[in-house]
């Protein structure tokens, strides 16, 4: 079982669906507070997830400040959540592993893409995985 299917499964509603059993992903007040023990990933990142519950639980639309001050959550995760959360179209992830990797084999150059540079993103992970 996946880590996304574990906590989903463990902290999320149960519901039937005909004749099978379906899970919501739990919302922030189902995870703040609980023990994420049975997650396999470092105390860090777990604190994080439950800092970020916390922060949502009490505050449906935190600042990204407000996200940032999480300790474990930086930059990258931002930026993320501003592209694929409010769909900005203009977000580079240019710390992104695999980002600088395929752009260098692609030889692109991020500038030309502005205004659309989530897309360049999204399609310099797609290139990249199909090697």
């Amino acid at each position: 079982m996946g880590q996304v299917a574990s906590f989903t499964e463990t902290l999320g509603m149960k519901y039937t669906e005909g004749k099978t059993r379906r899970y919501a992903f739990p919302a922030p007040e189902d995870v703040a507070g609980r023990s994420l023990a049975f997650l396999k990933m470092p105390q860090l990142r777990k604190q994080a997830i439950s800092d970020f519950a916390t922060l949502c639980a009490n505050n449906p639309c935190p600042s990204y400040d407000d996200v940032l001050a999480i300790k474990g959550i930086g930059e990258w995760t931002v930026s993320y959540m501003k592209m694929r959360g409010d769909g900005d179209p203009d977000i580079y992830l240019s710390g992104d592993l695999i980002v600088k990797k395929a752009a260098q084999r692609f030889e692109t150059d991020e500038a030309q893409a502005a205004p659309w540079r989530s897309y360049l993103t999204l399609q310099l992970w797609h290139l990249y995985n199909q090697k």
